[in-house]
């Protein structure tokens, strides 16, 4: 085969059997044969076709292909493909045999990993002659949750120069992945791109339409840039995504991240110049720097909402949040956590003309130690909670959440003093099967 004439090869799904026919053979797996001395050089071959992850082992075998034009691939990471097709002899800085390489199929990338492999295969490609010729580049992002973020911003400017580097300038980069999270934090990077390329916005808007999520997320360098002033490259960019798929926004902390008490609410203010989001449904505040955030995302939010929890968050900053959202807004669920009822009275009341019609109310309280009748004490939180909230928009339900795990005794003594179909003013009590919380 050494100098023939071979073109192509293309490897194709052999027939599958059945469970039951399965059992009936016993399959080995021998031991591939060892390369060849010296390795064999294909100069015909322009063409490989078929290849899935389980033929990542070819790249081991040290083929010599001059010639190769095509790779269509499922699955290889980017090491791999790069060792495959860098087994061309050109010459750096030399037009070199993948001069005219127009498509390597579908690579596998970790965006939470190093991007070294990503620039290892555009070290490749490149040596190689391959300058601006693929068409497509497909990539697949594993594992199932990819994370759009400052900590994944190095591998995705990685990603960017292959493609700038690789590809035709109408070159269209299509990404498949499992449940994508976009963090609006990435625009105040310090990496953020001042002059990014069409490329780079454009997968970011690639990105922004498949997100299922949307997260604003604080981290210790946050704290020293209030995020007044994001750049104007952030902004074209920011103010191009649609978020199509998103439904749900959060508004939290890194792990492990505690900031220090009094600590300054930064005011994100790249939130103003997205687009609206109107199929935003739910929002889920708990990091206390979160005021701000999420009063600008609430701004952008859908005329229903299903659910708003704002537990995690001061007096004032709760009913800015409902505020924010606009008069004009039903919501289904406001989770208020453990509030002072007096507090709460105070807060509402200057308030009340400015929030969206709520449906339910859900309250938090927790047991005092060693509590006798808990029964009792739930009874006077709900009465208490009813004689101090003023007339709500709409308001059909307060839920009352009594944590950390009562006991048995406990729990049976609140279902005791409030059964089903209890009367408390206006409103019915139900206490659910099951556990409490």
């Amino acid at each position: 085969m050494d100098g023939g004439t071979l073109h192509s090869i293309t490897i194709q799904e052999g027939a599958r059997l059945t469970g039951t026919a399965r059992q009936t053979v016993a399959r080995t797996d021998p031991p591939l044969p060892a390369p060849l001395e010296p390795p064999p050089t294909l100069h015909a071959l322009t063409t490989i076709a078929g290849l899935l992850r389980e033929h990542q082992g070819l790249a081991d075998r040290d083929w010599l292909m001059p010639s190769l034009a095509v790779v269509r691939q499922e699955g290889w990471d980017a090491y791999r493909l790069g060792r495959f097709i860098s087994s061309s002899h050109s010459l750096r800085r030399q037009g070199g045999p993948l001069a005219q390489l127009e498509s390597i199929g579908t690579i596998e990338v970790d965006i939470h990993n190093s991007p070294a492999e990503i620039d290892l295969l555009q070290e490749v490609l490149v040596a190689r002659g391959c300058r601006q010729s693929l068409a497509p580049l497909h990539v697949r992002f594993h594992p199932g949750w990819v994370s759009i973020s400052p900590y994944t911003l190095p591998v995705l400017l990685t990603l960017n120069r292959l493609v700038t580097m690789c590809c035709r300038p109408d070159a269209q980069l299509t990404t498949t992945g499992g449940f994508l999270v976009f963090d609006l934090s990435i625009f105040y990077d310090n990496a953020f791109p001042t002059h990014p390329s069409p490329s780079f916005k454009a997968m970011m808007q690639q990105f922004a339409r498949k997100a299922l999520e949307v997260n604003y997320i604080f981290t210790q360098d946050g704290l020293t840039d209030p995020h007044t002033n994001p750049s104007q490259s952030a902004i074209d960019i920011a103010s191009s995504l649609s978020f199509d798929k998103a439904t749900l926004a959060f508004v939290i902390n890194t792990r492990g991240f505690q900031p220090p008490a009094n600590t300054l609410s930064p005011h994100p203010a790249i939130i103003t110049h997205l687009q609206p989001l109107p199929k935003f449904t739910r929002l889920y505040i708990q990091s206390k720097l979160g005021g701000a955030a999420a009063r600008l995302l609430a701004g952008k939010m859908a005329k229903e909402v299903e659910r708003v929890d704002i537990s995690e968050m001061s007096g004032d900053e709760k009913v800015g949040v409902l505020a924010a959202l606009g008069r004009e807004t039903g919501v289904g669920e406001v989770v208020v956590g453990d509030i002072g009822v007096d507090q709460l009275e105070q807060l509402l009341m200057g308030a009340a003309g400015r929030l969206p019609t709520i449906r339910t109310l859900e309250f938090t309280m927790t047991l005092p130690p060693d509590v006798e009748d808990a029964g009792s004490v739930v009874r006077d939180r709900l009465l208490s909670l009813i004689d101090h909230i003023p007339h709500l928009r709409g308001l059909q339900s307060l839920k009352l959440m009594v944590c950390c795990e009562p006991d048995v005794q406990q729990q049976d003594s609140i279902r005791a003093s409030i059964p089903v179909g209890t009367n408390i003013g206006a409103l019915s009590f139900a206490i659910p099967e099951g556990r409490l919380l």
